[in-house]
């Protein structure tokens, strides 16, 4: 006799099984790492309000990491003062609710720009005060040839002047511009009660019209002082034009809007030294030769450096018709701050990583000892290699690049980025999880031959990254200035790139523009298995770019998008 329990049982179970049933994805599926990245100043009372709100409503919605980055203020946590004791107290609160969260608190601040801040610090409170000059690198080697009139000496370059009519709204043109080269732009303009004491300038590429081409210089460079009641005032800059592939020999400079302000002409010219812009190395002081190069004359016993032109102390070098100087460019970029050079890390190793650790012990400390991942903010390298020192100290690391033949640029980022991740890490948390930028690490992005005054390119510096380290993929985000000329196959090959080389990333989002989302999940759908496979996460960010107004407020429409768009990825709990 057939148990009716049994039986009902039993046919419930195939009622079930018979019905369509929508495949839920297993917790394997989902998106490992879901992060939201903050930069703004915690110093700020609306920042750190903001802050807090964010860590809240990101649990909710489903993210589990908070990427916080505080550069300037992370590299004076040891000073005691009033604003700084404030910050302090600030970070403390949000270690406290991060974890309460149960959110992970990566600490993003390691980078070569660090110890460039942090030695040259004048307060004294600042452990490395007083401690000795750190050893900055400069770009590529440059020689300019200087003319002999009388006792001083010009560099041998002719000036391109427009006059103030220019091509359209503000916009100049200059043509035969070298690469890698520092110019001097020289603003002639009659002011009329004009307020602004400065006038917004960007150095174009050649194939620049409208959101099109290339900013070389720019975005938030001005020319300064200007008065506000002055009939043919000058007025002047410098900037370096770059290894820059679309470059072809012409540049555009654009002048902004200019109320009260007449231009009466720009013009252009190739500087040699000059004593108030460039920073020099100890070991790469300016080297005055004769034609020939072979009679090489003394640093103020022979002349002396002064702006665009020699002041010259030896009556014999005035007997010279043509001087050779040869030096070491400062690397000028478009940013939005007025870094130097990026520091050497090789030039003096062991101090680096002594900062470098030093940085990372006062910020633990101020969270509470509980920090759960570093990420090395270190992205758009200006020089590399160029120092002979590098070559010789990370000879035990060195892997011959089949392509270059020789020590590059990418093999002094390599390895630069693997010992600061080990130095770091030795000693102190072995199993601390790592992160890097990207772009320094693929060929389809920054990580190219040639790249802005690296030497020999910047192939190859993957080889070096250490697998456990993952990467925060920048690139698939076409609607970012710098980005517009990229497709979609470029931004597959990236990702497929370190997919190749066992390397895990994640794919960060620049969401002051919401496009760049509708790029980012083409971007994953299009990507193959192997890729898709070693994208672990994804991570929201905003974006103070000039026009926008970026604000966090989009996170819930990022978090439904990925819901409809890639089911399974984000947690359920999230997507009701």
């Amino acid at each position: 006799m057939i148990n009716k329990s049994l039986l009902a049982g039993m046919l419930v179970s195939l009622m079930l099984f018979a019905l369509p049933v929508k495949s839920i994805a297993s917790d394997s599926e989902l998106f490992k790492e879901r992060m939201v990245y903050f930069d703004r100043a915690l110093d700020v009372e609306e920042n750190f309000e903001l802050l807090k709100k964010v860590i809240v409503k990101v649990k909710k919605l489903g993210f589990n990491a908070l990427v916080l980055n505080q550069e300037y203020i992370y590299a004076r946590l040891s000073h005691t003062n009033a604003i700084i004791d404030k910050v302090k107290k600030r970070l403390n609160e949000i270690e406290v609710l991060t974890h309460a969260q149960g959110l992970r608190l990566i600490v993003m601040h390691f980078n070569s720009e660090v110890p460039t801040f942090v030695v040259k610090d004048g307060d004294p409170a600042n452990p490395f005060y007083k401690k000795g000059k750190f050893d900055f690198s400069e770009s590529n080697k440059a020689i300019t040839k200087y003319l002999v009139k009388g006792d001083k000496a010009f560099v041998n370059t002719k000036k391109q002047r427009i006059k103030s009519s220019s091509l359209f709204d503000g916009l100049y043109h200059f043509k035969n511009i070298k690469p890698n080269t520092e110019y001097k732009l020289t603003l002639n303009a009659s002011t009329s009660n004009y307020k602004a004491n400065l006038l917004k300038v960007s150095v174009l590429d050649e194939d620049h019209n409208g959101e099109n081409g290339k900013v070389l210089f720019g975005i938030q460079k001005f020319f300064r002082g200007i008065s506000p009641n002055k009939t043919n005032g000058e007025y002047t800059l410098y900037f370096n034009s770059l290894n820059h592939k679309n470059l072809h020999g012409a540049i555009k400079v654009y002048l902004s809007k200019r109320d009260n302000l007449r231009v009466n002409s720009l013009e252009i010219k190739e500087v040699g030294y000059t004593k108030s812009v460039h920073v020099k190395r100890e070991d790469t002081t300016p080297t005055l030769t004769s034609p020939d190069g072979k009679k090489v004359y003394s640093l103020d016993r022979d002349y002396i450096l002064e702006d665009d032109r020699l002041m010259l102390l030896s009556s014999a070098i005035k007997r010279e018709k043509v001087l050779l100087l040869t030096w070491y460019p400062r690397i000028d970029v478009s940013r939005f701050h007025d870094h130097e050079t990026t520091a050497d890390i090789c030039a003096d190793e062991k101090l680096f990583h002594t900062i470098m650790i030093d940085q990372y012990q006062t910020i633990k400390s101020t969270m509470n000892g509980n920090i759960d991942g570093i990420a090395f903010n270190d992205d758009e390298w200006r020089e590399a290699a160029w120092n002979e020192k590098c070559q010789m100290l990370y000879a035990s690391d060195y892997k011959k690049n089949n392509t270059q033949g020789g020590f590059t640029g990418g093999d002094y980022i390599g390895i630069s980025t693997k010992r600061m991740v080990e130095n770091l890490l030795k000693g102190e948390d072995p199993s601390m999880k790592t992160y890097v930028m990207s772009d320094m690490f693929d060929p389809n992005f920054n990580g190219k031959d040639p790249y802005m005054g690296v030497k020999d390119g910047a192939v190859g510096a993957i080889d070096y990254l250490p697998k456990e380290t993952r990467v925060f993929n920048w690139f698939p985000n076409p609607y970012e200035p710098g980005l517009e000329d990229k497709t979609q196959e470029d931004f597959l090959k990236s990702a497929k790139y370190f997919a190749k080389h066992g390397i895990s990333q994640i794919i960060a989002g620049y969401h002051d523009d919401m496009r760049n989302l509708d790029a980012n999940i083409a971007f994953y759908k299009e990507s193959d298995k192997e890729t898709q496979k070693s994208i672990v996460g994804f991570m929201f960010l905003i974006w103070n770019q000039p026009g926008k107004n970026p604000s966090y407020d989009d996170m819930d429409k990022v978090v439904k998008r990925i819901c409809i768009e890639l089911p399974g990825k984000w947690p359920k709990e999230a997507c009701r």
